[in-house]
This record gives structure tokens, sequence and C-alpha cells, in this order.
């Protein structure tokens, strides 16, 4: 029997789905994007929020640090891509991560954890300016997951002890003012 999800519960399948345990003891999380919907020389995303249990983990940046190889405005930085108190909707003014002009794709994120972290889910939310302007949003992409702390930002370099949790496309958001959700199936 298939299940239609609707446009607000997307699930975005990639390899053979998740292997049903939790990733434990995780120190960082590496995102390399290939690409954006537009590829434009700009991309960004609104929010990666973890979870476990199914619940959403609780982030700000005083858990973690982020970094990115590209520049960006005072009002879109790097750790409000992983921020879960802002909201996911309406003008995207310091609620998500949008680069400087001239700092597209490809191009990494990473969020390295104070401590570490057990996660079993990851929903991306991808940029959009009032359900407007969405083509900036993240597209093709891969994850890692390691448990040492990453702060390389070259896209595409080595990973120590990395291991590849998700390779697949991150769909347009909605031409609409709402959430959005994108439940990315993992690899482990």
């Amino acid at each position: 029997m298939s299940i239609i999800l609707p446009h607000r519960m997307r699930r975005v399948v990639a390899g053979r789905g998740g292997g049903g345990s939790p990733l434990a003891d995780v120190k960082s999380v590496i995102f390399d994007f290939a690409t954006s919907h537009n590829a434009a020389n700009q991309y960004g995303i609104r929010q990666l929020t973890f979870g476990v249990g199914g619940s959403p983990i609780t982030m700000n940046d005083t858990l973690s640090t982020t970094y990115n190889g590209s520049t960006t405005g005072p009002t879109y930085l790097a750790k409000f891509a992983f921020d879960t108190s802002l909201l996911l909707t309406g003008n995207h003014s310091t609620r998500g991560f949008l680069t400087s002009p001239g700092f597209g794709c490809p191009d990494r994120l990473n969020i390295v954890f104070n401590d570490p972290v057990t996660f079993d889910s990851l929903t991306a939310y991808n940029l959009h300016f009032s359900g407007t302007t969405y083509a900036y949003g993240v597209k093709d992409t891969k994850i890692y997951t390691s448990p040492s702390a990453i702060t390389d930002v070259n896209y595409g370099a080595a990973i120590a002890d990395g291991t590849l949790i998700f390779d697949g496309t991150i769909a347009a958001h909605t031409a609409v003012d709402e959430a959005d959700p994108q439940i990315l199936s993992l690899l482990y």
C-alpha cells in the first residue's frame, strides 16, 4: 500500500533509507551542497532540524559552532540554519542562512556540537522569503557525520572518520508561506 504525504510532510528519498538505530556520539555534521535550485551565485537554507524519537532537538548557537566557507551578511548567519527557535515562515532576515552574492554552490556548511549528540532524523526546511524567491534553496546535497570536530569548510574535502548519511536532492520550497518540512531519508 502506498501512502501519499501532503507537501507539508514530503519525504526526500535517498538510498535505502534509515537503518533504525540512532546515530550516536556525533560531534560534527557536514553538509556538502553541490547545487542550489537556480544554480545562481548565492544559496541558503531556512533550517536543518535534528530529531530523536520523533521529537526535534532544541538547538541554538550556545550548543554548537557553525562553519561555512562563504561570506554572509549580518542577518543571514550560518548559525541560523540550526536555530530551532527561529520562525519558519515570513521574512527570511535573521530566520535562515543565506550566502552573500558571489558565494554560491558548491559549498560546505558544518555544525560542530559542544557535546556529542544522538539523533535519528533530519528535517530540511529550504530557503524561501515569505513563500517567494525560493529558488535560492539548496538542491543536490551530501551529508556526513563524524565523531571528530570537523572545521574544514572546503567543499568535498576529506572528513576524518566521516560517514555518509544522505546523498540526494532537497526539493525547492513550495511557493507558499508555510514551513514545508522535508524529512530526509538517512542512509545509516
